[in-house]
């Protein structure tokens, strides 16, 4: 949200990014370009300084493309939570919220 500080800890990342199908694809899932490594580099990279310090304190990521759906045909969706480790494993610090 708007005004608040870049998230400061260990932070986990969800990424899903949602290509547009072309007519006359079959396949399922779309292994074409863009390569979903530059898709996550790019958005890590914008979200510094806003709600990232540092796209270095992102110690956890899950990211995935797919065809859009016919309500929703392109975009992405994030999400992202401060985590700390307690006992050996994550615990999520709290969520900033999801967009798109």
């Amino acid at each position: 949200p708007a005004g608040e500080a870049p998230l400061e800890g260990a932070v986990s990342v969800d990424l899903e990014f949602y290509l547009p199908r072309p007519k006359t694809v079959k396949r399922k899932l779309p292994e074409v370009r863009p390569d979903l490594d530059k898709l996550v580099r790019a958005v890590l990279d914008a979200l510094q300084p806003r709600l990232l310090r540092d796209d270095a304190q992102v110690v956890v990521v899950f990211a995935m493309k797919r065809y859009g759906l016919e309500a929703f045909p392109a975009g992405m969706r994030i999400s992202m939570w401060e985590i700390d480790v307690l006992h050996g494993e994550l615990a999520e610090q709290g969520s900033r919220g999801e967009a798109r």
